[in-house]
């Protein structure tokens, strides 16, 4: 009996529990170090293709399945290392997905870096539903291609990191947006562009946190060095 499954990983590797964030997805197993990167294709799958099919989004992950048919070869699902998704509305073999969907699946290959193989890509009977680390992918390409992608555990993106030119003094109306975007990131606010009532606030109490003046109509170049990990000088 054969240790690894079709991918080369082992079918007795660790195996962790997940609530994949931003879907409709039931908790899943999932091999640790592959997981950031199959999580954020079960994201992008809920929220870009399947998010009109089903919900709760199916989500099936760890599983003993035994060998594939008569081959003596173990699905990567004893490994932890691939998902079906939406399985009941893409049944292995049929072709149900739109032009438009596999287009989209395809982008989200793409974005993964030759790191995921999709089933509706296969040259055999079509497996739409079908996510998995692809065949030869070592670890060590797992954990680059995540670091690439700037994926944290839960599949999700972190921001980039923003850069702050010195000295500039940016006052609510005048600051650049990518400016005030990448200060609201800071401030765990929601995504955009605008400053608005609820920013000067958030502002000066960070800057009171700091031990800065309030002044919470002006991000300067103090507050910029005390955010250090956000905001760099070039």
């Amino acid at each position: 009996m054969t240790s690894v499954t079709q991918n080369g990983w082992s079918r007795y590797g660790p195996i962790k529990k997940y609530n994949p964030p931003q879907t409709s997805c039931n908790a899943i197993y999932l091999n640790p170090t592959a997981a950031p990167i199959l999580l954020y294709v079960i994201r992008r799958f809920h929220n870009e293709v399947a998010g009109h099919d089903a919900s709760p989004l199916q989500c099936w992950g760890f599983a003993r399945s035994g060998p594939i048919g008569n081959s003596g070869i173990y699905s990567n699902h004893e490994s932890g290392t691939a998902v079906d998704l939406n399985a009941t509305h893409y049944p292995w073999g049929t072709d149900r997905m739109s032009a438009s969907d596999e287009a989209k699946c395809r982008a989200i290959v793409k974005a993964c870096g030759g790191i995921i193989r999709w089933g509706g890509d296969y040259n055999r009977k079509l497996d739409q539903m079908h996510w998995e680390i692809n065949d030869g992918v070592s670890k060590a390409e797992v954990l680059a291609q995540i670091k690439k992608m700037r994926l944290n555990p839960d599949g999700t993106v972190k921001p980039k990191t923003a850069k702050f030119n010195y000295p500039r003094r940016l006052q609510q109306g005048s600051a650049p947006a990518w400016d005030i975007a990448h200060l609201r990131a800071h401030l765990k606010m929601e995504p955009g562009n605008s400053w608005g009532p609820v920013m000067t606030r958030k502002v000066g109490a960070d800057r009171k946190r700091l031990g800065l003046p309030e002044k919470p109509r002006i991000l300067d170049e103090a507050y910029a060095h005390k955010m250090g990990a956000t905001f760099k000088g070039k």
